[in-house]
């Protein structure tokens, strides 16, 4: 393919409408075990207060009684239909974009650590800002993680933003941490401290990826690597997931 045509293919790739793509295995179990959960929470009481008490995220008790474990399961917990709803529409959006082309480890890993991180924020802002306990629980540090690594990947791609306005992904993604902030300065809100935690974690994780891929280059023998479909990011690809 000549460089003209390359040119050609790489506009129309990466600066078509964007629609969510195919679930991965990876993406299927986590849907449904966020789905279980939150089943779980509406139709079974006892299992609603056990959540609320022993899973959420609880200022109080998160680093003072040991309780680290919550930094994990508050993750998979949600306040309302609206909350998972809004949630799980980013998560299968823009998950499916990095999961498609990341390994399902490299996926996962990505994941669990802007959801930690998030959480953490949640925890320290929680200890700053307020005196009595807080609870913390949902997935927006984890996708919003997510929501960066896509701008930071492939940000020229196109979005119906809110359904009506075209525009490119980084663009949107930096709209919504725009708000995110503005809500954190006007109101000490948590939730956004846990944006902004899974934010700060995808964008700093993408970096190292960058990184480490330079040098696993050079020092790469006799592995085949696989170009990623997502522009700029590369893996080496050893035939397992």
């Amino acid at each position: 393919m000549g460089a003209a045509a390359m040119s050609t293919h790489r506009e129309e790739v990466f600066h078509k409408l964007t629609i969510a793509e195919p679930l991965t295995p990876a993406m299927v179990v986590l849907l449904i075990v966020f789905a279980v959960v939150f089943a779980l929470q509406i139709a079974v009481p006892p299992f609603r207060e056990f959540a609320l008490d022993y899973l959420a995220l609880d200022t109080g008790a998160f680093l003072a009684k040991g309780r680290l474990w919550e930094a994990v399961t508050s993750m998979f917990l949600h306040g309302s239909v609206c909350h998972f709803v809004s949630n799980m529409a980013f998560f299968w959006f823009f998950g499916s974009l990095l999961a498609n082309s990341w390994r399902q480890r490299e996926f996962l890993a990505f994941f669990f650590a802007c959801g930690v991180v998030g959480s953490l924020c949640f925890h320290v802002l929680g200890s700053l800002a307020y005196e009595a306990p807080q609870k913390g629980l949902g997935a927006s540090g984890a996708v919003t993680g997510i929501m960066v690594g896509c701008a930071l990947a492939c940000g020229e791609r196109i979005v119906l933003a809110f359904f009506l306005i075209p525009m490119k992904l980084r663009y949107f993604v930096a709209f919504c941490l725009a708000i995110d902030i503005l809500v954190l300065i006007g109101t000490t809100s948590l939730a956004q401290a846990a944006h902004l935690g899974g934010a700060a974690c995808g964008a700093a994780y993408l970096k190292f990826v960058w990184w480490r891929q330079r040098h696993l280059a050079g020092a790469a023998r006799g592995t085949a690597k696989a170009r990623s479909r997502i522009d700029g990011l590369e893996f080496m690809d050893d035939g397992r997931r």
